[in-house]
């Protein structure tokens, strides 16, 4: 029930995600997006159990998830490049989740995405 609840939390942030970028005037479905979770971490603002070890954790806490996560839940299959460097100290001084403007276009045309 747990991995339930956390796999609807992430559908939804992923719905969000999908909205935030859309309403981007720079972004198309080419724009080449990347994730940085530095302050949400394995789960959402609601703690859940976890069963073991490290069970019942977020798709956006795992990198390599998080593509498979945003086309399960949006039916889109977006543009994700890695998030380097730059991309987590952008995000140091960025909005995060759920602040307004957690989603940005880079300087290089990139999106980013602070959570």
């Amino acid at each position: 029930n747990d991995q339930r609840q956390l796999n609807a939390f992430d559908s939804f942030l992923a719905e969000q995600i999908m909205a935030s970028l859309r309403a981007l005037d720079e972004y198309s479905e080419q724009t080449p997006v990347a994730v940085v979770n530095t302050k949400m971490r394995w789960t959402h603002g609601v703690s859940l159990a976890t069963t073991w070890m490290d069970m019942n954790i977020s798709a956006f806490y795992v990198s390599s998830a998080i593509p498979a996560r945003m086309t399960l839940s949006t039916g889109r299959k977006l543009n994700f490049r890695q998030a380097g460097e730059q991309d987590v100290a952008a995000c140091a001084n960025a909005a995060v989740w759920p602040e307004r403007g957690f989603v940005s276009i880079q300087a290089d045309g990139s999106a980013l995405v602070c959570l």
